[in-house]
């Protein structure tokens, strides 16, 4: 475990050490093995006439009808009332699961009036 800590602050945070200390890591001649790591992919934003027609609808506090892709790939078409948005998610009542639910703004595919 202390290898691969050396081996990060090494790599990534060389400018951290001590010039001696560098020089004496340095002179080691330590070969470290790079571990890639990929990041999540970046989450597409919504449609601008789909927030344009959320934000309305919470103004409104009219129900609305959204097409929601679960983080399984499920799309499925939800009802909800008493909203509060609070990016990037959003509180709702889910008229589909009769209970109070979470969506990620960024599954959110389309919005209609409900």
């Amino acid at each position: 475990m202390a290898s691969v800590l050396v081996s990060f602050i090494f790599r990534h945070k060389r400018h951290f050490i001590p010039p001696p200390c560098r020089r004496r890591v340095e002179s080691q001649d330590i070969t470290f093995t790079q571990k890639r790591v990929s990041a999540a992919p970046r989450r597409k934003r919504p449609p601008r006439s789909a927030i344009l027609s959320l934000a309305h609808a919470i103004d409104a506090g009219t129900a609305i009808t959204v097409e929601y892709v679960a983080a399984s790939g499920n799309r499925t078409v939800r009802t909800l009332s008493e909203r509060v948005l609070d990016p990037p998610y959003l509180h709702a009542w889910c008229h589909l699961r009769d209970d109070e639910r979470v969506f990620t703004l960024s599954r959110i595919h389309g919005v209609m009036p409900g």
